[in-house]
């Protein structure tokens, strides 16, 4: 078993740091169609109970467990599926925390394509990425992203959905919002258990806008 430090040297971990504990025995890769069949594989192999994902924040210790993942990805496809079509674009907007790989492979499950954006661009960046790929959902961090993006989203009504990982004031959860953390608390019936028998090792995983 090892522990993996993303994005972070492992002696000075900031708040952006997310700890994965995976396996050192992987199969043969060539033996899986996707990300998602991989991740559902290696799911399988481990104690439900033991952590998987935490957050190294001074202001959020986060953990979920390897059971928890599977069950939230499954969840959140579910609400995802009901509110896109195959290849629709999600744009996923956050700083390094559990629920963006969470996001990402939900995203593929429900059978939409990752548009993974930094959270340092502008205004302008945003729109420009959101005018081009037009996504049906837009998945959101936190207030201080939102700010950036709620202007774009007012104005785009190809943006059916807005999913937000903590609570972003002023804004209306009855219609166009969805709160990550209410869609995660619903219990997982069975067939909630979506599967994606579209996705080949060919298809999409994301979609990445760079500055050359």
């Amino acid at each position: 078993m090892a522990e993996l430090v993303d994005a972070q040297d492992s002696k000075s971990c900031g708040s952006n740091a997310v700890r994965v504990r995976v396996s050192l025995c992987p199969p043969k890769l060539n033996e899986f169609k996707s990300l998602v069949d991989l991740f559902f594989y290696q799911a399988k192999k481990q104690n439900p109970q033991t952590a998987f994902l935490e957050w190294l924040s001074s202001k959020n210790n986060k953990k979920f467990s390897w059971g928890e993942t599977s069950s939230n990805i499954y969840k959140l496809a579910k609400t995802l599926k009901e509110n896109i079509a195959s290849d629709d674009r999600c744009l996923l907007v956050s700083e390094n925390r559990p629920e963006w790989m969470i996001s990402d492979i939900a995203v593929m499950l429900a059978g939409g394509i990752t548009v993974p954006a930094y959270t340092t661009y502008t205004e302008k960046d945003y729109k420009y990425i959101i005018e081009d790929c037009r996504p049906s959902v837009i998945i959101v961090s936190n207030n201080e992203i939102h700010d950036k993006l709620k202007n774009i989203i007012e104005e785009k009504s190809f943006v059916r959905k807005v999913i937000t990982f903590d609570e972003i004031q002023k804004e209306d959860y009855k219609d166009k919002y969805l709160d990550f953390n209410s869609i995660i608390k619903n219990d997982l019936q069975e067939n909630d258990k979506i599967k994606n028998l579209n996705l080949e090792r060919s298809s999409p995983a994301c979609i990445i806008y760079t500055s050359g």
